[in-house]
């Protein structure tokens, strides 16, 4: 299922970004959105179990990266159906339902 809620958070992004990227360096993370040069969004897309309520490190060790351009841009979680905010290297990310993201009631 993983694969497929990416699949809806890209053609999403499609029509709501003028502009988004993936990024692997040091970490994956699945979109970034961008304005100007400033990157103004962090997306990583978990699609689990419902049953599980701990993220893996694994998922957000895109968001460990720093700079001038990350520091302020919004980092969200993209999950089945966890809604909470997640402590992430001295910072926090919104862990959002994607049904919720696609109704933009984030």
């Amino acid at each position: 299922m993983g694969w497929l809620a990416e699949n809806v958070v890209l053609n999403h992004l499609k029509e709501h970004f003028g502009e988004f990227f993936y990024d692997s360096n040091g970490g994956e993370l699945d979109f970034l959105m961008r304005e100007g040069t400033r990157i103004i969004m962090r997306v990583q897309v978990w699609y689990a179990d419902p049953v599980e309520t701990t993220i893996p490190d694994r998922e957000l060790k895109g968001f460990g990266q720093r700079g001038k351009t990350l520091e302020k841009a919004e980092k969200l979680i993209l999950t089945n159906d966890l809604e909470q905010v997640q402590k992430v290297g001295g910072e926090t990310a919104c862990c959002l339902p994607l049904t919720l993201f696609r109704l933009d009631m984030h």
